[in-house]
């Protein structure tokens, strides 16, 4: 007696499902490490040294690690999608948000100050709530309802990417 595997779409056991999964858990992972950093600058009463030891901190980790992941995400996963005509204006307006959360981190570097700093990354905090959001409840489903789209390669893809490796074009995801 032979057994078979069997997929029902929207389950526990589909690959699409378990790959949504660890592209939503990588963002979140992204988001609560920024905010916890944000909280160390804005919310504890520290110590001038400290304070600015704090703002650096927070600054390389959204120039070394939050600006490759938003970059990955725009490689991989808005790639995927920005020909599709039903997520053209979607893949738009992530990318704009994008832009958005760039500016604040460069505002967030160049702060002189602890305020200015904490502002800065309170916004960037907030956009990118909303960016991880909207990822993850229109983008992801709609790529899985794309033809041809491979939401396990993504995954996998973004993951290789932020660990430093390097995906071809034509391995993004796509039939």
């Amino acid at each position: 007696m032979t057994s078979a595997s069997v997929h029902i779409r929207d389950t526990s056991d589909d690959r699409e499902v378990h790959a949504a999964a660890a592209i939503r858990e990588e963002a979140e992972r992204m988001a609560l490490a920024f905010e916890a950093k944000v909280a160390l600058l804005a919310d504890l009463e520290l110590d001038p040294p400290v304070r600015q030891a704090a703002h650096a901190a927070l600054a390389a980790f959204a120039t070394g690690r939050l600006r490759p992941y938003l970059e990955a995400a725009d490689e991989i996963l808005y790639t995927a999608a920005e020909n599709a005509e039903r997520t053209r204006l979607l893949v738009r307006a992530l990318r704009a948000q994008q832009e958005a959360i760039d500016r604040r981190i460069s505002e967030l570097v160049a702060a002189t100050t602890t305020a200015r700093a904490a502002h800065a990354a309170r916004a960037v905090a907030t956009l990118l709530q909303g960016q991880i959001a909207v990822m993850h409840t229109v983008l992801l489903p709609a790529l899985a309802g794309l033809p041809g789209t491979d939401l396990a390669r993504l995954a996998g893809n973004l993951t290789a990417l932020l660990a430093g490796g390097r995906i071809p074009p034509a391995r993004h995801g796509l039939g």
